[in-house]
C-alpha cells in the first residue's frame, strides 16, 4: 500500500473516531479516489475536482 493511500485511510478512521459523517478532498488523480469509495462532486478546489466520502462511524462504548 502506498504511503498516500495510508494517509487517507488514517484520515478516514481519525474523522470517524472524532464523529465527522464525511470527507471532503480536492483529487489531483479522481480515479485513484473513486476505487477507494469517494463520489465526484460539482464543487472545484484550486482546479482540482472535490470529492466526498461518507464515513461509518463507530459507535462509543459505555
Amino acid at each position: 500500500m502506498g504511503i498516500a493511500r495510508r494517509l487517507i485511510e488514517m484520515t478516514e478512521t481519525e474523522a470517524a473516531r472524532l464523529g465527522f459523517p464525511q470527507v471532503w478532498l480536492s483529487a489531483a488523480a479522481p480515479m485513484m479516489y473513486e476505487k477507494l469509495g469517494y463520489q465526484p462532486t460539482d464543487h472545484e478546489k484550486h482546479g482540482e475536482p472535490v470529492m466526498v466520502k461518507r464515513l461509518s462511524i463507530p459507535k462509543l462504548q459505555d
